[in-house]
């Protein structure tokens, strides 16, 4: 059809939904054309698209995004379009997940639900992506392992097909890695993300990544960890992401710190991704504070590790996701003991060991705990 026909720009906005897995430049530009429609729906659905998509493509600011939904959900609200209200509260929990807010996210996640309730299988690829970002949710905030894996179950009971599934498989195996089982959580892990692989779906696979990670990380595999972000990171800058790629650099580099490589690389990824990150995207603030401070720290910088570190810990304590409230923790606690202050380490271990506990990840902790015993830290 031609580039101005409005039937066209309607099927535009889904399109780069879609378009968005292998290249982000172009979603964007499709995007944006249906934003010129003349019908005031078409128009809708482009913003709350562009609300979205600004997450993966750092083209806009938060500002922006907050207006565009704004503009979509009265237009939707003034023609009962419940297909519409569903993409809108989908942004929104799209928008609640990246300031690491997981039971809004949840609200918002399910209000979605609420209105696809009401609307046809035109809704089926929206359902299938609310119903796994629920479950993330479950895995990355703060309900205990087994508890977190019933959840999960009980949305695959309502789910149908095999993206579905894998992406259920990806969480379910990341919980299974905190419980220790880690062979299990390499299957899981490693087959569904060659579902998503197969299907085309790039940036999906590539954000994976950070499930792999998860998993290696709590095997003790740091060659492992670092292969399985390094792939996806060249995935994610061939297609042109700018929202999970400087994530995925930003573990890397934590990763690449552990291993006791030199700061030079360290340093380019953060700095590469702090240029790229959004600024309501806390959890990259998170991974600098904590990276930049573990880095001062090995050079003997106590005051500005210190800094650094406790600024890490206070940002994530502004949201509910488990790892950064853990990680930051353990983290400040080593940066504590790098400095000889041993006992305060201890008191900082005990804190980071607690969210540990509650959660049920006993692997992750193993970890945190091998490294603070070699450097001293002394526990009960």
């Amino acid at each position: 059809m031609p580039e101005q026909d409005e039937a066209r720009l309607a099927l535009a906005p889904e399109y780069a939904d879609t378009l968005v897995e292998w290249n982000s430049d172009e979603a964007w530009e499709v995007v944006s054309q249906a934003r010129e429609a003349v019908d005031p729906i078409t128009r809708a659905h482009a913003a709350v698209s562009m609300a979205t998509m600004r997450l993966y493509t750092g083209a806009s600011s938060f500002e922006d995004s907050e207006a565009w939904r704004n503009e979509a959900r009265a237009v939707f609200e003034e023609f009962g379009d419940d297909y519409g209200l569903a993409r809108y509260w989908w942004s929104v929990a799209m928008d609640r997940w990246n300031t690491l807010h997981v039971q809004e996210t949840v609200e918002a996640a399910e209000c979605a639900l609420a209105h696809l309730e009401r609307t046809d299988e035109r809704g089926a690829r929206l359902r299938r992506m609310i119903g796994s970002r629920l479950g993330t949710s479950y895995h990355a905030g703060p309900m205990p392992v087994d508890e977190a894996l019933e959840h999960i179950r009980a949305l695959r009971a309502h789910e149908h097909g095999l993206l579905a599934a894998a992406w259920s498989n990806v969480d379910t195996g990341r919980l299974h890695a905190m419980k220790g089982e880690v062979d299990r959580a390499r299957e899981l892990w490693s087959d569904a993300r060659q579902v998503y692989v197969d299907a085309g779906l790039l940036m999906t696979a590539a954000t994976f990544a950070q499930g792999g990670a998860e998993i290696a990380f709590r095997a003790g595999d740091l060659h492992g960890e670092e292969a399985v972000l390094r792939d996806s990171l060249e995935i994610l800058e061939g297609i042109g992401d700018r929202g999970f790629r400087s994530t995925q650099a930003l573990w890397l580099a934590e990763c690449l710190y552990r291993a006791g490589a030199e700061d030079t690389e360290i340093e380019e990824l953060c700095a590469k991704a702090r240029d790229s990150t959004a600024a309501d995207d806390l959890i990259n603030f998170v991974w600098l504070d904590m990276v930049g401070g573990l880095l001062h720290a090995r050079r003997g910088e106590h005051e500005q590790a210190e800094e650094r570190s406790r600024r890490a810990v206070a940002l994530a304590e502004t949201g509910a996701f488990h790892n950064t409230r853990s990680y930051s923790r353990a983290y400040l606690a080593e940066v504590l003991a790098l400095s000889g202050r041993t006992n305060e380490a201890a008191d900082v271990a005990a804190e980071a060991f607690e969210i540990f506990e509650a959660k049920g990840d006993v692997a992750g902790w193993a970890q945190f705990r091998s490294r603070l015993s070699s450097l001293g830290v002394v526990f009960d």
